[in-house]
């Protein structure tokens, strides 16, 4: 049986850190606190020892402690929340924003990693902001890449906990103007010029200074993103304050990040691929009202739809009331019907 995917399931493999930070390798500092790798899938954040480092720590330990009571995959896992010499995190080495500076440095990503980094991006924001956290500095630099690729926010030291002032704030190019006490508007406002540098690797007008930019976005002039119009749709939505919750925003990257999907190459295309007898779906055998769900290799992110049992009824449906489609072999009948929102095959047998 392989490992499961889920860190709360993996922690028990590890021993808790006993706090020793001697040999630890450095992965990156700031003003709140210092990160040190334990080891391949762990590490601890310390804070630095000033009054604010401290403070933000314990927020970030409140936080955390807040998200932790579900395991959402496009946020980080803290392991140990309650560890008096900091907390011990789940692995990610990379940013986005780093990725785009060394792997993507002369070209753009493509166009559907771009969409994957956007729609994961957002499903974490969504959840956080359901926890009642505003994250407040929302950007490339904080959203880490784990070793699969999977997009995972991190880095809530100073953040907003159920309205809380917060000791950050957003960088000169995601800023909201007018806005001085941040919440969820702000913080897709902040979403969207995440998703324009996700597109570009550079930052909406990364050669204009922060005044000009201040001034340009007071004015709701603001740069278009013409390679991916679907996705400039998205983005100016959020930089136009159209959005009502973040949860909207998934939905709509969702649509654009599967509209390319090509369930064909999918689909059942023979009774044989299903091991079914051809003699049992001659045309002259009664259809059966049984319905069997064949579960893709992937986990369903919704619960397979339900049709109606009635084969007369479903047929019509599936046919646009025109005769019975018949398999390619001409051996008889075989409704079939893919659903990629929930990887899931419908096929009557």
């Amino acid at each position: 049986m392989g490992v499961s995917s889920d860190p709360r399931k993996r922690k028990s493999r590890y021993r808790p850190w006993d706090g020793n930070i001697h040999n630890l390798e450095p992965l990156g500092n700031g003003v709140s606190g210092v990160v040190l790798a334990i080891d391949e899938k762990r590490v601890a954040k310390i804070d630095i020892g000033s009054q604010r480092s401290i403070e933000d720590a314990e927020k970030e330990r409140e936080i955390y402690r807040r998200l932790n009571q579900q395991h959402h995959k496009h946020v980080l896992w803290c392991y140990e929340v309650d560890n008096p010499s900091g907390l011990v995190l789940e692995r990610c080495d990379d940013t986005i924003r780093k990725c785009l500076r060394s792997r993507y440095r002369s070209t753009a990503p493509p166009e559907d990693v771009v969409k994957k980094w956007a729609f994961e991006a957002a499903q974490g924001l969504a959840y956080i902001h359901r926890c009642g956290v505003v994250q407040v500095d929302v950007g490339c630099h904080n959203m880490m890449l784990s070793a699969d690729g999977t997009v995972k926010l991190g880095d809530f030291a100073g953040s907003s906990l159920d309205g809380s002032r917060p000791t950050v704030d957003y960088e000169a190019r995601s800023k909201l103007p007018g806005n001085d006490e941040p919440d969820e508007i702000s913080d897709r406002f902040a979403l969207g010029s995440a998703i324009f540098e996700m597109a570009t690797g550079l930052a909406p007008y990364q050669d204009r200074s922060w005044r000009e930019v201040h001034g340009l976005f007071k004015r709701e002039k603001f740069p278009r993103l013409t390679s991916m119009p679907e996705l400039d749709r998205i983005i100016r939505k959020c930089w136009m304050q159209e959005y009502r919750t973040t949860q909207e925003v998934v939905r709509d990257l969702e649509d654009v990040a599967y509209e390319d999907f090509d369930s064909s190459s999918t689909l059942v295309q023979s009774q044989e691929s299903l091991n079914l007898d051809l003699e049992e779906s001659s045309p002259d055998r009664q259809p059966s009202t049984k319905h069997t769900y064949v579960e893709h290799a992937k986990n369903p992110r919704h619960k397979p739809r339900k049709y109606e049992l009635d084969p007369e009824q479903w047929d019509k449906r599936r046919t646009h009331g025109g005769e019975k489609k018949r398999d390619d072999k001409g051996g008889g009948l075989l409704p079939k019907l893919f659903s990629w929102r929930s990887y899931t095959y419908h096929v009557r047998v």
